[in-house]
């Protein structure tokens, strides 16, 4: 049956909490509204933050916002959230293991959000984000102190995340572990592999129309 609740125990609506190893146990009965607010509110600092940094950076060490470097670290950052985002989500339908709330005793039926625990999406994009940005500080300013302080932030938001998304009662311990290796090893590997941060090369930047929605912008470039 498509979607149907089932996890790595094989359970089916209420879930026997002895199933579960014991890290994972012991965070069963955990729910918080404020620390859900938290990890929300991590996730677009995430997002929004290492921007901010990066346009600040570019300005101080070039005396103006360069944009071919500005767009290019945002692509990055994009890119990494993306892929983390899509290999993420394959895995949380392909296992479909249960939220906490599926092993309390007050559990009732099964939804398919209520399914989609392994592995955390709020820590593997934070993770993506946060580690993307660190490594294109790393490029940067490879023997800078700024790059181990990068990354040390990278683990902290990860960090702060995941365990916001436990207290909250959303995920597991392993369902955060997951989303942080999945997050890190995106934020990590995209940067390397595009090689030179400068490559954006912007050919147009034109109004486009788009129908009775109004008017946007659309840029070519080579990236």
């Amino acid at each position: 049956v498509p979607f149907a609740l089932r996890d790595l125990t094989g359970c089916d609506g209420r879930c026997d909490a002895t199933a579960l190893n014991s890290l994972d146990r012991a965070t069963v009965e955990l729910k918080s509204r404020g620390w859900r607010v938290f990890s929300d509110v991590a996730a677009f600092a995430a997002y929004t933050v290492p921007l901010a940094l990066d346009a600040a950076f570019i300005s101080r060490h070039h005396g103006k916002l360069n944009r071919r470097l500005f767009i290019t670290a945002a692509l990055l950052l994009a890119e990494s959230v993306a892929l983390a985002t899509a290999l993420t989500n394959g895995l949380k339908l392909a296992l479909r293991r249960p939220r906490p709330a599926n092993y309390r005793s007050t559990a009732g039926g099964g939804s398919i959000s209520g399914q989609l625990s392994f592995p955390s999406g709020h820590t593997s994009s934070v993770a993506a984000a946060s580690f993307a940005f660190a490594s294109i500080v790393a490029k940067r300013i490879p023997n800078g102190r700024a790059t181990p302080l990068a990354f040390y932030g990278a683990t902290a938001l990860t960090g702060l995340t995941g365990l916001s998304r436990v207290l909250a009662g959303w995920h597991f311990p392993t369902d955060v572990i997951a989303g942080a290796v999945l997050g890190a090893a995106c934020g990590i590997w995209l940067p390397h592999i595009k090689g030179d941060h400068k490559q954006l090369e912007i050919v147009s930047v034109t109004p486009t129309a788009l129908g009775k929605n109004g008017v946007g912008m659309a840029m070519v470039g080579v990236y």
